[in-house]
Formats: structure tokens, C-alpha cells, sequence
């Protein structure tokens, strides 16, 4: 404990720490629209995604499968197949 703090108490609380109450926020209110009505917008919404994919994966295809620059290159394989190896340090 330090002589020139004499109500010095070590903590473990960060002093970045905020403390948040607990209570417990409202929950927004059910929408107003109609069951058949949310269930059409999700419908349009899939429907969307899927218009979409075929064109998603021909751009993927596309980069034909070449490594990107922040994929590291795989060191070879060795002799017996096996995925495990000894560093060569």
C-alpha cells in the first residue's frame, strides 16, 4: 500500500469499467401490421436473396478459386500424408 494514499484500496475493477443498471429496458410494441402482411414482406425478402444468389455465386466463380492476398499460403504436405508436423527450427 502506498505511504502518500493513506485510503488507498487496491481493486480489481479497470478503470474503463461503466456500470450499467439492471433494470430492465421497455420491449417495443407488437407492429401494427397483420400476420398475413409481415409474412408477405418476409416472402419479398426471400425471394430477393434468392434472385440474387445465382448471380452471387457466378462472380464467385469468377475469381476461380484464387487465393486472396491476406490467405496464407499452405506449406506442403508431408511424406506420410499426415496433417501434423514438427517445426523444421
Amino acid at each position: 500500500m502506498p505511504r502518500e494514499l493513506s485510503r488507498y484500496e487496491p481493486t480489481l475493477i479497470d478503470g474503463t469499467f461503466v456500470q450499467g443498471s439492471l433494470t430492465r429496458s421497455e420491449v417495443e410494441s407488437e407492429p401494427d401490421e397483420s400476420a398475413d402482411a409481415i409474412g408477405d414482406l418476409l416472402d419479398d425478402a426471400e425471394r430477393i436473396v434468392e434472385e440474387a444468389e445465382p448471380d452471387v455465386l457466378r462472380e464467385l466463380d469468377r475469381d476461380g478459386g484464387r487465393r486472396k492476398w491476406w490467405q496464407r499460403k499452405k506449406r506442403g504436405g508431408s511424406d506420410d500424408g499426415g496433417d501434423w508436423h514438427l517445426s523444421n527450427r
